[in-house]
């Protein structure tokens, strides 16, 4: 049985992500936002330009927001318990 799973995130995916998060810390991060789903075609573009090869889902934008909120989760300065 061949796995499926996507690769692991590169890089450049991460900063672009990152540089993402940063600027937009207090954002919620929703899969359907318009920034999510820009970012989401920008770190689609780098996978694609790099390479990467993997299932429908590869950097989709559900998997966007969840490295988004992965970052928040550990992030100091964002208080997560008022949520």
């Amino acid at each position: 049985m061949a796995d499926t799973r996507n690769p692991p995130w590169t890089r450049d995916e991460l900063l672009l992500a990152l540089d993402y998060y940063l600027d937009n810390a207090n954002d919620y991060f929703s899969p359907t936002g318009e920034g999510v789903l820009n970012l989401t075609t920008k770190i689609s573009q780098v996978a694609k330009a790099i390479g990467l090869t993997g299932s429908d889902t590869l950097r989709n934008a559900y998997g966007v927001s969840m490295k988004l909120l992965n970052f928040r989760a550990h992030d100091p300065n964002h208080d997560t318990k008022g949520l």
